[in-house]
């Protein structure tokens, strides 16, 4: 027996032992295993890489309804409810950008700028140069960016943010050769708050693409506006350390909400919890738009359920992802969807980006998050939760507007070869990394 064979034989055993003695469901400990015995150092690289941080069960509340979802939200300590909210909806880039220019251009104390994404193309330099001028005017600004998603912002326009006078912090910068467990976990937030009075959180980054200016043509994405007690009390969540002492305009308009953003030191799983609670409260509909659908299996489950249960679950993706590995990766999962009688339609009319879901016509959440591991189990997300049908019911007919631009998915579109089969089994073995 040969040393590299005693080696292989033993960081085997020792990584089983790892996966056994771990909290990983069947599934995934009978794949941790094989990848062991067959590849030990990079299986060992990748469970590190991808192992969560916290794993838990809320309490579950039998309260009616949404009472239920917002008692679970505040079971894990992740939005206080906040009913004096005015809300505005904003079904895509350019009326994003325009809303959130003039809202930048009339900040008067403070804004704090979160985006995965800021790209030094026409629209991120227009922002940019925006922000550059409130700060040098004495409004205090803080920039926060990914840096893997980031990775187009130039060094010059780093720069001259600093000059200007603009705090920045970058999330998770990649420090090579040394590899940390925590680095596939990226800052995926898109969200502004301006003067603790106004909050923007969606799935808009900052982006000339977002604007149809790239090779997936036009982006079907969704942001909402948030003025009144929720934006207030959001400096909470976003920046705890910072005094709360800023006087407060009050809005009359009566909307309960929600805003949802998950701290680094929050349970890894918590959003994907809310998503849970969210499908097993449904009495009659789920409606769900998603870039990518690779969810975990409990959630799966939970979709899979409602359907069964007689719930209209009805769910839109793009006819093609920007990530062709997904596509593949998605097939047994949206192969389960439908046979449970999930309804699937392909958007058809550029790329869908929204990450929008709406229970029941009256509840609706509007946020960052992908209905996928990555988003799931390690990004830092944040959201909106919505109580209220008249919101809810725009979002239905916008949603109904996708549905009119789509094409109605049949289990026969969702065949696939012996060898397509191969590879989607592959593609679904490396999910948590997608």
């Amino acid at each position: 027996m040969t040393l590299y064979t005693i080696l292989h034989t033993l960081w085997s055993i020792v990584g089983i032992i790892y996966v056994l003695r771990g909290s990983f469901s069947p599934a995934s400990a009978w794949a941790w295993s094989l990848a062991m015995i067959i590849a030990p150092p990079i299986s060992t690289l990748a469970l590190w890489l991808t192992r969560c941080r916290t794993t838990f069960s809320p309490r579950c509340s039998h309260a009616p309804h949404y009472n239920r979802l917002q008692r679970s939200i505040a079971t894990l300590a992740l939005g206080e409810l906040t009913t004096r909210n005015h809300i505005t909806a904003l079904h895509n880039a350019e009326q994003t950008y325009t809303s959130l220019i003039r809202d930048l251009q009339q900040a008067r104390r403070e804004i704090i700028f979160e985006f995965y994404i800021i790209d030094d193309d026409h629209i991120g330099s227009t922002i940019l140069a925006l922000l550059c001028r409130r700060a040098r005017s004495g409004v205090k600004v803080k920039i926060i960016y990914d840096a893997v998603g980031s990775w187009r912002l130039s060094k010059k326009s780093i720069n001259t943010l600093k000059q200007s006078g603009i705090e920045l912090q970058r999330f998770g910068p990649p420090r090579f050769p040394y590899l940390s467990p925590d680095l596939h976990r990226r800052n995926h937030r898109k969200i502004v708050l301006i003067d603790r009075e106004i909050l923007y959180v969606g799935g808009i980054n900052i982006a000339s693409r977002y604007l149809g200016e790239g090779r997936l043509g036009y982006w079907r994405d969704d942001h909402i506006r948030i003025e009144g007690e929720a934006a207030q009390k959001a400096i909470r969540q976003i920046a705890p350390t910072l005094k709360d002492s800023f006087r407060r305009r009050t809005t009359a308009s009566l909307c309960p909400m929600q805003f949802i953003y998950p701290s680094q030191q929050s349970p890894s799983v918590a959003l994907q919890y809310i998503f849970q609670e969210a499908f097993s409260s449904a009495r009659h509909s789920i409606r769900i738009s998603t870039p990518y659908f690779l969810p975990p299996a409990s959630l799966l489950d939970s979709i899979c359920s409602a359907a069964q249960s007689g719930v209209e679950v009805t769910l839109i993706i793009p006819s093609r992802s920007d990530i062709a590995l997904i596509d593949c990766g998605s097939m047994p999962s949206l192969r389960r969807a439908v046979a449970s009688g999930v309804k699937l339609f392909r958007y058809r009319d550029g790329f869908l980006h929204s990450k929008v879901i709406i229970i029941d016509d009256s509840t609706s959440i509007i946020g960052s998050a992908n209905m996928d591991y990555r988003s799931l189990r390690y990004n830092l997300e944040a959201a909106a939760v919505v109580y209220n049908k008249g919101l809810a019911r725009h979002y239905t007919e916008q949603f109904m507007q996708d549905v009119a631009h789509s094409t109605a998915v049949a289990p026969r579109d969702l065949r696939s070869s012996f060898l397509g089969r191969i590879k989607e089994g592959a593609a679904q073995l490396i999910a948590p990394l997608l």
